[in-house]
């Protein structure tokens, strides 16, 4: 079978998607508490129902892909409403409820859990049916010799997180408990006939801790770890290379080769030569002298849209 894998994270959660192509041609997706469930059943879920539609999507002008989607077009065939299609996802979670709760436990775990860096809202599902699409797309190609796999360890399939946005993320889920635990504590008394003052029902330690113990272990929201130790300031060049030090998200039980010699893309990015001897080695870097990391897009958003438009591109609905 062929595989592609999406790992949409979004500030609260991150959700690894697994796309697959089987030997007999049917293509499915997991994600979530959703295991193997068809394409184009999905699609459907997301407002795509008609199934010209859909093949335009999926194949686009390719011809030699129209065999494979109608294949999987006739395999679910029986499905054929939004309707339909939600109540499947239901059912294949495992709600025994009635078929409106059905629906709507499905509607939330696609608005929720499928691709969630693209959005949360219904008016989203669109973009999730044209990201589906493409991805199905190049896993076709892919079967077809037509591209061949991605490179994991090339430097432009990877990003740095740095402190500030492990911050963030911890703050944001932080904060998140911090205001149940206050509104748990004010209904506990509540419901016991009293009025409590602001200071018994606010943990005020509850947030330091937290962000202290972030710190102290280097273990950050979403299971990503982080260089987290005393800033040595005997010289320079001590302070630079523990400002430029890279952690890799690999576990040191891993014996993952790739992933730990030198990549040709490392090249005045990473340094080749400064790695620790034993488990760490290759998954302890230092970014290059030179490097810079950026931060900030070289162009407004607005800007860039003009000018993919002037190229040809359209918008998503226009």
């Amino acid at each position: 079978p062929y595989i592609a894998k999406v790992f949409s994270e979004s500030p609260q959660y991150r959700v690894p998607h697994l796309i697959e192509k089987r030997k007999d041609g049917v293509i499915f997706i997991s994600f979530a508490r959703v295991l193997r469930l068809p394409v184009t059943i999905l699609m459907k879920a997301l407002g795509i129902t008609r199934d010209k539609d859909i093949m335009k999507m999926i194949c686009g002008d390719e011809e030699r892909f129209f065999g494979d989607i109608y294949m999987n077009l006739y395999e679910t065939s029986e499905i054929k409403t939004q309707e339909d299609a939600l109540e499947f996802i239901g059912k294949k979670v495992g709600i025994t409820q009635e078929k409106a709760k059905k629906i709507q436990r499905a509607s939330e775990i696609i608005d929720r859990f499928l691709f969630p860096h693209i959005g949360n809202k219904r008016r989203d599902r669109i973009l999730k049916a044209y990201f589906l699409s493409r991805a199905v797309r190049k896993l076709l190609k892919l079967a077809y010799g037509m591209i061949g796999e991605d490179d994991k360890d090339h430097y432009a399939n990877k990003r740095l997180r740095l402190c500030g946005d492990l911050m963030e993320s911890l703050f944001r889920v932080v904060f998140r408990t911090f205001v149940t635990d206050i509104k748990y504590n004010f209904e506990r008394l509540i419901r016991r006939g009293k009025l409590p003052p602001l200071e018994t029902i606010v943990r005020s330690q509850l947030l330091t801790s937290r962000i202290r113990s972030a710190m102290a272990t280097g273990e950050w929201v979403g299971e990503r770890t982080g260089v987290c130790q005393a800033l040595n300031r005997l010289n320079q060049f001590i302070l630079l290379s523990q400002l430029r030090r890279v952690v890799s998200l690999l576990t040191t039980g891993r014996e993952n080769f790739e992933a730990r010699d030198v990549h040709p893309t490392h090249y005045g990015r990473i340094c080749p030569a400064q790695t620790p001897e034993g488990t760490n080695v290759g998954l302890r870097k230092h970014l290059a002298l030179m490097c810079e990391i950026s931060t900030e897009p070289t162009m407004k958003e607005e800007t860039l849209l003009k000018k993919l438009e002037k190229i040809g591109l359209r918008r998503i609905g226009a």
